[in-house]
């Protein structure tokens, strides 16, 4: 693709893909036909596009004040020529929504398959949208939501460069700062559970059902499982502060089949991310539950089970590898890491490399209860912005 194609050269790469994917065909990871546009639009035209656009130097990478859209990292991705087969969804939504939008009871046609019109808009519109000296679209926040807060991110076109910015096109704000962690004081003294799953080798199947069940019906109860909860930092720091709250429970997510290891003092304990060499290990389902046992037997009480059946059973957990206990003294501090990004580990490059230390000074803490000065927990974009000043303040040779 060259960086300036005319509206002829897009308009006969855009008839080609609707040549070949008529409504009715399905591909795999697309729910509607217009994801199929999408997906296809992407791959076909946007990425080649953008690339050869990058490469000239008519665009460049994206800063969105640190709300980090998707639209910023598909962008950045797709004028390097790296972009991801699902890109799509949030790099042409907001041309291919644009081209389309004139078209009446859109959804409705959607739904229905019948996609005539917005053939034809598609036809009409998006070559003289991606062509030329810059893109001729206006403002919009379709699709584009901050990674930090949620919230709707706006952009309009300055000649090629999308600027961010407010929907009354007033500069955009910078997102909040999010806590790395929460304190809390323990005048007695108290045994700890940390669970990652409900099921495990010493626990039959119905027993592990009845134990989540309890666990999601309090947690549905205290509203912790509203839709969206993962959409954002800022809704998975507020669910690990409000689960801690009103359930006596701190929750943290992980990577899927991630582990936690466990160094058990004299004076408390402490809950790594990952595999840390010469400590006891739990793994399951990318899901840490910690707080007092008390909170547990009360939670499992209140969902049927006897306090000596509840006792029993979070007993056969430990044993089976899927939770831990541990003792903490009177007068424990309690701190538990809340930072979203540093849980699910986006410091490691490849999605399926699982954490892993071979000292325990080299591990991430992220619950520690204990009469012992607490552990430093630091987001993970704390210690970039301190990476980053630190390569600034060294002169170089």
């Amino acid at each position: 693709m060259i960086p300036n194609p005319t509206p002829a050269e897009i308009e006969e790469a855009l008839l080609e893909i609707l040549r070949e994917n008529r409504p009715g065909k399905r591909v795999r990871g697309c729910s509607s036909h217009l994801e199929i546009y999408d997906h296809e639009i992407q791959n076909r035209i946007l990425s080649p596009l953008f690339q050869a656009r990058g490469e000239a130097g008519l665009v460049g990478p994206l800063e969105d004040h640190g709300h980090d859209t998707p639209f910023t990292a598909a962008w950045n991705r797709a004028i390097r020529g790296g972009s991801r087969d699902w890109d799509c969804r949030s790099l042409a939504l907001p041309f291919v929504r644009t081209a389309i939008r004139p078209v009446p009871d859109l959804f409705e046609k959607v739904f229905a398959d019948r996609y005539d019109e917005i053939d034809d808009a598609l036809l009409r519109h998006l070559p003289d949208i991606l062509a030329g000296p810059g893109f001729r679209t206006p403002s919009t926040g379709s699709g584009l939501r901050s990674w930090v807060d949620s919230g709707h991110v706006w952009f309009r076109f300055d000649g090629m460069a999308p600027i961010f910015c407010e929907q009354d096109g007033s500069p955009l704000r910078d997102p909040p700062t999010l806590p790395a962690y929460a304190d809390l004081i323990k005048e007695e003294a108290a045994r700890y559970t940390g669970l990652m799953s409900f099921h495990g080798s010493d626990v039959s199947y119905e027993e592990g059902q009845k134990a989540w069940s309890a666990w999601r019906d309090a947690a549905e109860a205290q509203g912790l499982l509203e839709r969206g909860s993962y959409e954002s930092m800022l809704g998975m720091t507020l669910k690990n502060l409000r689960s801690r709250q009103a359930l006596g429970l701190h929750w943290m997510t992980l990577r899927q089949d991630e582990w936690v290891s466990l160094e058990r003092r004299e004076d408390g304990f402490v809950a790594y991310r990952g595999t840390v060499e010469g400590l006891e290990q739990i793994v399951d389902e990318g899901m840490l539950l910690c707080g007092e046992t008390a909170s547990f037997l009360k939670l499992l009480t209140a969902g049927g089970f006897s306090e000596t059946e509840a006792e029993d059973y979070l007993g056969r957990l430990s044993e089976s590898g899927s939770a831990f206990t541990a003792e903490a003294p009177a007068g424990s501090m309690q701190r538990g890491l809340v930072d979203p990004e540093m849980l699910i580990a986006e410091d490691i490059d490849d999605p399926y490399e699982m954490a892993h230390a071979t000292r325990v000074e080299d591990a991430v803490p992220i619950f520690a209860v204990g009469t012992f000065p607490m552990p430093q927990m630091r987001s993970l974009r704390e210690i970039r912005a301190a990476e980053a000043r630190t390569e600034t303040e060294t002169p170089s040779p």
